[in-house]
């Protein structure tokens, strides 16, 4: 039966390569997604009995802890049932500057210690500056000092070099990849060496499926961030994407996001399972006691509770810690 449809399978990808009037892009995702689909061996679209639907519901349960990919934040993993869960699209949205990149770095090194497999693919930051963010974050020292550090031998540096080498992630940096382009590695990178979490940073610069023109860039936006929920269905991981935010919250007297903010498209809100806000009190008042400190606001969970997360942020080295670890002891 496998061997049929692998034989149909390639009568229809020969058919798209002859349809010259289609866009290369598309229908090389196009056939990448008939191939995958072969070799996956998914089902038809038939109806699925109740206890055949059940039986399904009681085994992912069981491998729950399994599936669920950790924040390494307790309260913020408690407000999303344990993480983030497989199939989700989970959107971490700020204003340039605030933290995205750096909470995200620090979910890939908490997932990948807990020995999962994380892609990430960086649209905005370089492989170096990847590795620098990753490097301070283990370190503690400056990022922009790291490869000096390592330059002078510094053995935290080397060390840390080491324990990046040990965990599983994977990077992507193309500059002018296309959704489609994701699509197609993120398949093959699932069905080498498996995927627990794809971190997408960040949604905007994502090139569409369309030629330049051809849409305009609400619809462009929207059609990403579908793709995305698509590939976060058919690869049974979670997809975490940074999104930027619209300049209205700077017009505001309240700077505290809401959903409105998420820019370019309101279907963003519609896709994403959850939505994460980084807000940092300190940029708009200096005179301000939340010095130091980034709450993160979940303001849509379907899975769980609205609420908001206090966090530490170190701005020398962009990462996030729970603030437990800052308690100064008592009588200090």
């Amino acid at each position: 039966a496998t061997r049929r449809r692998l034989i149909e399978t390639g009568g229809k990808i020969a058919a798209l390569g002859y349809a010259e009037q289609d866009d290369l892009e598309t229908t090389l995702d196009q056939a990448d997604s008939a191939l995958f689909q072969v070799t996956q061996q998914h089902g038809g679209g038939a109806f699925v009995s109740a206890s055949v639907v059940l039986r399904r519901y009681f085994a992912e349960a069981q491998r729950f802890d399994d599936t669920v990919v950790a924040t390494g934040f307790p309260d913020l993993d408690r407000l999303c049932n344990g993480g983030f869960r497989p199939g989700n699209l989970v959107l971490l949205a700020a204003r340039p500057g605030v933290g995205k990149s750096g909470l995200a770095l620090s979910i890939l090194l908490h997932a990948a210690a807990a020995g999962q497999t994380v892609g990430l693919v960086s649209k905005e930051m370089s492989e170096t500056e990847v590795v620098d963010r990753l490097l301070a974050q283990t370190t503690g020292i400056n990022s922009q000092h790291v490869q000096q550090r390592l330059r002078q031998g510094d053995a935290r540096v080397t060390e840390a070099m080491g324990r990046l080498d040990r965990l599983s992630w994977w990077l992507d940096d193309a500059a002018d990849a296309s959704i489609l382009q994701v699509r197609a590695k993120a398949r093959r990178q699932a069905s080498t060496t498996g995927l627990q979490l794809l971190i997408v940073d960040y949604l905007q610069l994502l090139l569409g499926d369309h030629k330049p023109g051809q849409t305009n860039r609400t619809d462009e936006v929207s059609r990403v961030s579908r793709q995305l929920k698509l590939l976060a269905k058919e690869l049974a991981c979670p997809i975490l994407a940074l999104s930027q935010m619209s300049r209205e919250i700077e017009k505001r007297t309240t700077k505290v996001p809401q959903l409105s903010d998420l820019r370019d498209s309101g279907s963003l809100e519609q896709d994403a399972d959850v939505v994460l806000f980084i807000h940092r009190e300190e940029l708009y008042d200096r005179a301000t006691e939340q010095q130091g400190i980034a709450e993160i606001h979940v303001a849509k969970n379907r899975h769980g509770p609205l609420g908001i997360v206090p966090l530490r942020f170190v701005a020398t080295t962009t990462e996030f810690h729970n603030l437990e670890r800052y308690r100064a002891p008592e009588g200090y």
